[in-house]
């Protein structure tokens, strides 16, 4: 898992993407092994139908000439049933005697009458049926040549199966060029599509960011994608919980003023309170001394009653000013503040 660290920290856009290009390059080698396979052992079933058709039709005409052991005879049969017209022709056909000494050869420059036939060359018919070499592009074909179940020569052919090799090599490039360019169209429809269909996501993720670190907004209807009915239903569950987070907010403001008011009303009433039953003695105080004011003895006690009763509204006054102040900061005494 430690070594695909990097692929996961990648984004979804791209991971995605990769992933596809991925899957796509190993769906592409499987097929183009599959298709090269299946190539191969149909060149190689054409190629062994030709060679058994040129070898049985060769044996066919030179049997009798082998028995003769007519080289002239073999060798103008040889280059009669020369093909002249095929795209995989036999370019070296050798007949040798029993005893391994070429009778007949339509290449007798190559491979000289009555010589025996050189080691590195039966080295190429080591199988049966038809030997492929890859490297030479040509393939080695031979049969025995029998009269009544007796052994009286052999037929060595070399074919030229260039055409073979060569088709072979353009249909794995029209493989690979196909496969790498299906690979990078899917690849980039594979960005667009994941980008797309993740770009609500973002979204959600962009405007629940700006929420833990600030006021929530809601998505703007204009942003929704219309087509994606599921991705609809959660931008519009989120506009739902931001209008409900709004609404909480707003109901806690206006309680919150309502008990400030409730907290206030109270406080008037307290000192109109405190305030009124010391005021209804200073009035009767002052009726009193309206009243009966010459009297020394009225007027001290009257004079007490008043001082008392101002000094207990004073006191309620500042004790309200001393509960409802502000804080006020420290400073250094100023000039205003004397002249004031």
């Amino acid at each position: 898992m430690t070594g695909f660290g990097w692929f996961y920290r990648l984004p979804l856009t791209v991971r995605v993407p990769l992933f596809v290009v991925a899957l796509m390059v190993a769906v592409s080698v499987a097929i183009s092994e599959r298709v090269l396979d299946r190539l191969s052992d149909t060149r190689e079933a054409y190629l062994q139908g030709l060679a058994a058709t040129y070898l049985d039709s060769v044996v066919a005409s030179i049997t009798a000439s082998v028995l003769r052991e007519d080289s002239w005879e073999i060798f103008d049969t040889l280059e009669q049933m020369r093909p002249t017209n095929s795209g995989i022709a036999p370019i070296v056909t050798v007949v040798a005697g029993k005893d391994g000494t070429v009778l007949a050869s339509n290449d007798p420059v190559r491979h000289q009458t009555l010589a025996p036939l050189p080691e590195s060359f039966l080295l190429n018919f080591t199988g049966s049926g038809v030997v492929i070499g890859e490297e030479t592009g040509e393939g080695y074909a031979s049969r025995d040549i029998r009269y009544q179940h007796q052994l009286i020569g052999r037929i060595y052919a070399v074919f030229d199966i260039s055409l073979l090799t060569r088709e072979r090599r353009q249909v794995l490039v029209a493989l690979v060029v196909t496969n790498a360019a299906l690979t990078i169209l899917l690849g980039f429809i594979g960005f667009f599509a994941v980008r797309a269909m993740i770009r609500p996501m973002q979204l959600l993720e962009t405007h629940m960011s700006e929420a833990a670190s600030g006021p929530a907004t809601p998505i703007p209807e204009v942003d929704m994608p219309k087509s994606n009915r599921e991705v609809m239903r959660m931008l519009k569950a989120y506009n739902a919980l931001v209008h409900a987070v709004e609404e909480r907010k707003s109901l806690a403001s206006r309680l919150a003023q309502e008990e400030k008011l409730a907290s206030l009303g109270r406080l008037a009433a307290g000192m109109a309170h405190e305030i009124n039953n010391p005021l209804g003695g200073l009035m009767n105080v002052v009726d009193t001394l309206r009243k009966h004011g010459e009297s020394e003895s009225v007027r001290a006690r009257s004079v007490a009653i008043l001082q008392r009763g101002l000094q207990g509204i004073r006191d309620v006054v500042q004790a309200a000013l001393a509960e409802n102040r502000p804080e006020r900061l420290e400073r250094p005494l100023s000039v205003s503040d004397l002249e004031e």
